[in-house]
């Protein structure tokens, strides 16, 4: 999808994360600064209930975005993301995403059909 200086420049400003088992990569309530791609392992996405407890929404995997539904409408998290196993997580800062998104017609509507699952 992305090609060409695009993907130089995607290449220079992501960075790679490892994230223990039972380690956050968001929390629900915070601000995104930009997606979450899971590259290995499995992530469960989980609201704190009135109950004090944790309720899994979702279960995500390789390949997966995270992020992205609180980076579009620019709010707070409503969930957190906690690795279930190991995981490498790649972060694209939001601007960086935003550009694209705004220069490449065909990953918006990609990331719409995406939004629309």
């Amino acid at each position: 999808m992305i090609q060409g200086d695009k993907l130089d420049e995607l290449a220079d400003e992501k960075t790679y994360t490892k994230y223990s088992k039972g380690e956050f990569i968001f929390k629900e309530g915070t601000r995104p600064f930009g997606i979450f791609c899971l590259n290995s392992g499995k992530v469960k996405l989980v609201k704190a209930g009135e109950d004090g407890r944790n309720h899994i929404l979702r279960l995500h995997r390789q390949g997966d975005l995270l992020g992205y539904r609180s980076l579009f409408s620019e709010t707070g998290y409503n969930a957190s993301a906690i690795a279930l196993e190991e995981c490498q997580i790649c972060f694209i800062p939001r601007e960086l995403f935003l550009k694209f998104i705004k220069e490449d017609s065909d990953l918006a509507f990609e990331l719409l059909k995406m939004l629309s699952d």
